[in-house]
């Protein structure tokens, strides 16, 4: 999450996002969700994804590593018509 919110957000700030990435920006700003994810995990990756900090230091006993996430979404949209 830390990851993907630091690439979104990054896009987003160079004005080179796409779609997906404008969504994910979107939706990890809503304070809504925010409110729905404070005190977990989630909550401090996003927070750290948006403060820049080492997501693959900071998370680098998480199983889903950026390697993994970046394959899950490649075999994702490779399933869609």
């Amino acid at each position: 999450m830390c990851w993907v919110v630091q690439s979104t957000s990054s896009k987003v700030n160079q004005g080179t996002a796409g779609s997906v990435d404008k969504i994910v920006d979107g939706l990890t700003s809503i304070p809504w969700l925010e409110s729905l994810v404070v005190g977990t995990p989630v909550q401090e990756a996003i927070k750290n994804g948006r403060q820049d900090k080492n997501c693959s230091h900071l998370y680098s006993k998480c199983p889903i590593s950026q390697e993994k996430l970046i394959l899950a979404a490649k075999n994702f949209m490779a399933g869609l018509p």
